[in-house]
């Protein structure tokens, strides 16, 4: 967008011209060279590291799925079940269970459940007494 808030069209690649450059492989940059592939322009992306994903990324540890990533996404927002169609992944997303909708922090070399509600804040661990006041 535009400082003035119009949203512009994606810059397309004139006859001749080199690619559009994208630097970084993160869920941003991945995502902003994905619309601009889709819009017809020619891509290039930069990343310095050997893999793709920026901060996001899940391991599995003695049966346990981490999500070492500060993002999720919300499955049921329309823009997200289509760009999964569009990378034919759809079918490899995983679904939090029921039993796995408590999130977890390691905090202090112990796990600590994210607050889910603004009562839960009161009693988290996770704010000092002074981010608690300003709440």
């Amino acid at each position: 967008m535009s400082e003035s808030g119009e949203a512009r069209s994606a810059p397309s690649n004139a006859a001749g011209a080199g690619p559009v450059i994208v630097v970084g492989g993160g869920i941003g940059g991945l995502s902003v060279a994905w619309a601009l592939h889709r819009r017809g322009a020619s891509v290039r992306l930069l990343e310095s590291s050997p893999r793709l994903g920026g901060w996001v990324r899940t391991e599995q540890r003695d049966g346990y799925r981490l999500e070492l990533g500060p993002q999720g996404f919300l499955d049921d927002s329309p823009g997200v079940i289509d760009l999964l169609d569009d990378l034919g992944l759809r079918d490899e997303a995983i679904p939090a269970s029921a039993t796995s909708a408590t999130r977890y922090l390691l905090h202090r070399d112990r796990l600590v459940a994210l607050p889910a509600s603004p009562p839960s804040l009161v009693t988290s661990p996770l704010l000092s007494v002074g981010g608690k006041l300003r709440l």
